[in-house]
């Protein structure tokens, strides 16, 4: 018979005082870390080391059986040898059971086999180090290792040995696609409002009726804790050291307690008590000091959650508009006024202030000096670790909305589209994606679509981002594409989407909007819920004010660009002679800038017609 099972832990020490640990997973019938199914005789076990220079020792994993009394056990077959790659599923160890009940002339013996499987884990490639058993082998009733093998080099099974060692009640440890999704909605819900929960690699519940609202969690970035009114958050970037110190108490008596002081680089340290639930101080200690070894590596990101293109540090999002400066000269090897109209209302969504415009226009005057790897390569060196992929999308987002709104044509047939998607790694099949979510916000805006047809399509859209690995929030990092900001994302589409809008599935409908910007979403609810106090606009009016509010502060900008062309031109125009090429330049320039204000100018003025034509209709 095949075994299969669910576990929960039990961490022992193994080789020996000071040299690492290690746990044996016992098979009882409750789903927890790797989910595995139901099922009596299967322990795994595993061997860690808590230091950065064990990590080859810490990648080594023993897979277990335990055989109870009663039998006698023999090895039929191994199935499976060094370097192998063990799938799920696949058989281990088989045995010959030879089972005697009865006595004298009533004695029975049957004489079985017991195929033992390799169970559902976390682990990508796990490959065979070394076989334990040989064929033929007689066992006793006991607990045997049976092969050791390696798993991949990576943040969660570098510290997921040490996890257990800390915990107060390791069978509530849950990691990655074994954490059940209510409580991994709860958690973020209750104590973890910014994270994505796509980066969530661990999570504890200490709660009595199994809702996760008290417990931890952790990211590739952080490590959040909740219990009542005990609260704190560890970014392990930020972290420089970690010790044990105590405190005195006094109150009606004098007590010493023991207190876990983990000091930053900035800012005050975070105090975690010896009393706090869930946590064993010194084992937690050396999780901390594993973890400082594993960032000092590189293992770690500066996020977990969304970080929107505003918020970004300024050669990110001065990177972010040149690339899309290459892009706008590679279809004809010019910028004309659609394509510049359309670069300015980004920048305005993005909020670039003079000095940021300048760099741009910088660009805009010579793009054939302008290389789409480097910029990328620079870009990404100074963006928030962990933001990268969330990045790329947004920008390929803003790329196909340039394309659409300046050029014939599907986007995906564009060369200097396609280019870029390569150089962020981006699919066909996700560059389909994006385009789609692109044309849908195109519809709202039009009015294409009723409310209802939004939620419909809004849902359809999150079910293929989720197919092809796109995460629908990234779309919208840097606003949506009909022009609104991030922040009219919030208090827009977020706001009267959320779950659909943003891909997020309903687990965590109702916190959507605080991965974007963590502002407004109450009072989005309190809208999309149909509250008392909901103002009766239509979503499509939300966001015409929204994008004719962006349209406005482009023309502001592009009015200041235009001074600045201008000013230069009067400078150049005292000496003609010496400067008639530059002044032919400059002046071909303005006119772009002039023509691109007409656009603008257009276009605001059609939004203003919509919106009054949408009003009237509330009125009515």
């Amino acid at each position: 018979m095949a075994v299969n099972a669910k576990r929960i832990y039990r961490f022992i020490e193994v080789g020996g005082a000071g040299k690492g640990f290690g746990f044996m997973s016992y098979w009882v019938g409750k789903e927890n870390l790797f989910g595995c199914q139901s099922g009596i005789g299967l322990v795994i076990g595993m061997i860690m080391y808590s230091t950065a220079e064990h990590v080859s020792e810490a990648l080594l994993r023993v897979f277990y059986i335990t055989l109870s009394p009663g039998a006698q056990y023999r090895v039929n077959s191994i199935g499976v040898a060094m370097g192998d790659c063990l799938a799920e599923g696949a058989t281990v160890i088989e045995l010959e059971v030879t089972r005697t009940t009865g006595s004298g002339d009533k004695a029975t013996t049957v004489v079985s086999i017991e195929k033992y499987a390799f169970p559902n884990t976390a682990y990508t490639e796990p490959v065979v180090a070394e076989v334990l058993l040989a064929t033929g082998e007689e066992l006793a009733p006991a607990t045997h290792p049976v092969v050791k093998y390696r798993v991949e080099k990576s943040f969660p099974n570098l510290i997921e040995i040490s996890l257990g060692k800390f915990v107060r009640q390791d069978s509530d440890l849950y990691r990655e696609t074994a954490i059940p999704q209510k409580k991994l909605a709860n958690a973020i819900k209750q104590y973890a409002h910014s994270v994505d929960p796509e980066r969530v690699l661990f999570l504890y519940d200490d709660t009595v009726f199994g809702s996760a609202k008290d417990g931890f969690l952790i990211t590739d970035s952080a490590f959040y804790y909740h219990n009542g009114s005990r609260e704190f958050c560890l970014r392990f970037n930020e972290i420089a050291s970690v010790d044990i110190d105590s405190w005195v108490t006094r109150g009606d008596s004098t007590a010493v307690e023991d207190v876990l002081v983990v000091r930053r680089h900035e800012g005050p340290s975070v105090e975690v008590l010896a009393s706090y639930p869930a946590l064993k101080l010194e084992p937690f200690r050396d999780f901390i000091a594993c973890v400082l070894s594993l960032t000092a590596e590189g293992h770690t990101k500066d996020v977990d959650g969304y970080v929107i293109v505003q918020e970004m540090p300024e050669a990110v999002k001065l990177g972010y508009l040149k690339l899309l400066v290459w892009l706008t000269y590679q279809d004809d090897g010019l910028i004309d006024e659609r394509e510049l109209s359309e670069l300015q209302v980004l920048m305005t969504q993005l909020d670039f202030d003079a000095m940021l415009r300048h760099a741009v226009r910088s660009a805009i005057r010579e793009p054939a000096a302008l290389d789409a790897r480097e910029l990328a390569e620079a870009m990404a060196a100074e963006a928030p670790r962990g933001s990268e992929v969330a990045l790329a999308v947004s920008l390929l987002k803003d790329a196909v909305r340039v394309h659409r709104a300046t050029s014939e044509g599907s986007a995906l047939d564009s060369i200097g589209v396609q280019q870029l998607a390569a150089t962020f790694e981006i699919n066909s099949e996700q560059l389909e994606f994006i385009e789609q979510a692109c044309v849908q916000d195109e519809k709202i805006l039009a009015g294409e679509l009723s409310d209802s047809q939004m939620t419909a399509s809004a849902k359809i859209l999150s079910a293929k981002a989720a197919a092809v690995g796109v995460p629908i929030a990234a779309v919208y990092l840097s606003g949506s594409v009909v022009g609104l900001s991030a922040a009219g994302v919030t208090s827009g589409l977020a706001a009267l989407g959320l779950g659909g809008i943003l891909g997020l599935s309903s687990m965590v409908t109702g916190i959507g909007a605080v991965i974007l910007l963590g502002v407004g979403v109450y009072k989005g609810m309190q809208w999309l819920m149909g509250s008392p106090s909901r103002d009766k606009a239509s979503r499509r009016e939300l966001m015409l004010q929204e994008v004719l509010r962006i349209h406005q502060k482009a023309i502001a900008n592009l009015a200041e660009d235009i001074t600045f062309f201008a000013e230069q031109l009067l400078e150049l125009t005292r000496d003609v002679g010496h400067n008639k090429l530059l002044i032919d330049k400059l002046s071909r320039e303005l006119t772009v800038f002039a023509n691109a204000m007409t656009r603008l100018r257009s276009r605001e003025g059609g939004f203003e017609q919509e919106l009054v034509s949408e009003t009237e209709k509330r009125a009515i």
